[in-house]
């Protein structure tokens, strides 16, 4: 025996276990085992030499699909007394299967030993015009340099006489129903809209009797004025349905991500088939900002904020750019105003005097905001204002508040006040007090 010979008997004693691990894995897996006895080889039994033997045939998927890849796992077992030497396993597919580009059809075993097993694999391909079905694969073994005979033998085109065995792969029909898109991916909380499921036949034959229903499970996205399921007669290979299904998202929903699970089940041939998936849809997105003015005094103006929408906005700010007939003084032209939930308001105000040039009579407003799905949003509204209050005005600090009218005397102003005067009566006790001692 060769050093490279013992090297690989070496390696294959070594490798029993892994070899068997793989082999039990591939078969959960695939979901489908053939042992000894249930062998799927035609024409002859599993033992193929004097010591030699098929133990396990294995294909992933089972059943194929037409136009589909798989893989078979083929596990030679020696249960003899003596090694098995330089076997090689070729695999000779015909139509509807192929070999996988770069796949070789021969693996040569340098040698299995007594007991010993050997895992082979191959790619292959199934055609997409392959029958239903078993559909048989050819393969031939030699071992140390001679072909074994199997029970049956042809001669091809060109080529002396030869021997075959040969194992069936199970094929089915390419009937493959999937939900190709679902549109909107965002909807408004409790803005009614319409909601498309686009199912489209991606196998090689007409699938029947296709009826789709999908469901929200914590009841945020419900119908609106229909059910939610749908019947479908037929779907053509390559052909995409759309169906629609007006829907709502709840007003108070809280805006993230929800899960949407899609069942339908549909005829393929004489078999039936069902299947389930899950897509993501989002509910918030933009809230509507409105702008008024609240007032105007001693140079303060005053202008309310509010979320008149159905989403939180976060991040909110107020501008008065730059415009004919009012200008901004003593301060900053932009007011941040924090979150405002939905149906809240605040109100920003900001220290101005009359400014240069005619107005048409609008004030213009710049909102800015985050909304749910972290886009900044920014808005300019026209807000009505009579220009004409400005005349002579004076600047005052600007400033905001929280869920009521902002309040023309400052709380500081107010806290300054009180504590002055608690000193002054301390004082004036104080000092009657020592007297009176």
């Amino acid at each position: 025996m060769s050093n490279w010979q013992k090297g690989a008997k070496k390696y294959m004693d070594k490798n029993k276990l892994i070899l068997g691990v793989v082999l039990v894995f591939a078969a959960l897996v695939a979901g489908f085992s053939l042992n000894t006895s249930a062998l799927t080889v035609t024409n002859s039994q599993a033992v193929i030499a004097q010591n030699l033997e098929i133990t396990n045939l294995i294909y992933n998927p089972y059943p194929v699909l037409q136009g589909s890849r798989f893989t078979a796992y083929i596990q030679l077992y020696n249960f003899g007394n003596s090694p098995e030497n330089n076997i090689n396993f070729t695999l000779l597919p015909n139509f509807p299967f192929s070999l996988q580009q770069g796949e070789s059809a021969s693996r040569i075993i340098p040698e299995i030993s007594p007991s010993g097993n050997a895992l082979i694999t191959y790619d292959l391909y199934a055609d997409p015009t392959a029958s239903d079905g078993n559909n048989p694969i050819d393969y031939q073994i030699s071992v140390n340099g001679q072909t074994i005979q199997a029970p049956y033998s042809t001669t091809l085109a060109g080529q002396s006489q030869q021997s075959y065995f040969s194992f069936n792969v199970s094929i089915i029909d390419n009937s493959h129903l999937i939900v190709s898109s679902v549109t909107p991916t965002i909807l408004q909380p409790g803005n009614p809209q319409p909601l498309v499921f686009t199912l489209t036949n991606a196998g090689n034959a007409t699938i029947h009797s296709v009826f789709f229903n999908w469901n929200e499970p914590t009841s945020t996205i419900v119908p609106v004025g229909t059910s939610n399921g749908m019947f479908i007669p037929y779907i053509d290979p390559g052909v995409s349905k759309n169906i629609s299904f007006m829907v709502v998202a709840n007003p108070s929903a809280t805006p993230g991500t929800y899960s949407l699970t899609d069942s339908y089940n549909y005829e393929n041939g004489n078999t039936s088939i069902s299947n389930t998936t899950t897509n993501g849809i989002l509910v918030g997105g933009p809230s509507q900002i409105e702008v008024d003015v609240q007032g105007y005094s001693a140079g303060s103006l005053s202008l309310t904020i509010s979320n008149v929408g159905n989403n939180p906005a976060s991040a909110v700010s107020v501008t008065l750019p730059k415009q004919n007939g009012i200008a901004v003084t003593g301060g900053s032209s932009a007011t941040f105003l924090g979150n405002l939930l939905k149906g809240d308001f605040t109100v920003a105000t900001f220290p101005v005097v009359a400014g240069q040039g005619s107005n048409n009579g609008n004030l213009s407003v710049i909102i800015a905001y985050t909304d749910t799905l972290g886009n900044r949003n920014t808005q300019t509204e026209q807000v009505p204002f009579d220009f004409s209050v400005l005349g002579g005005g004076t600047g005052i600090s600007g400033g905001f508040s929280r869920n009521r009218p902002s309040s023309p005397i400052n709380l500081v102003e107010i806290v300054v006040v009180v504590i002055i005067l608690a000193g002054a009566a301390y004082w004036y006790f104080f000092k009657r007090a020592k007297k009176k001692a």
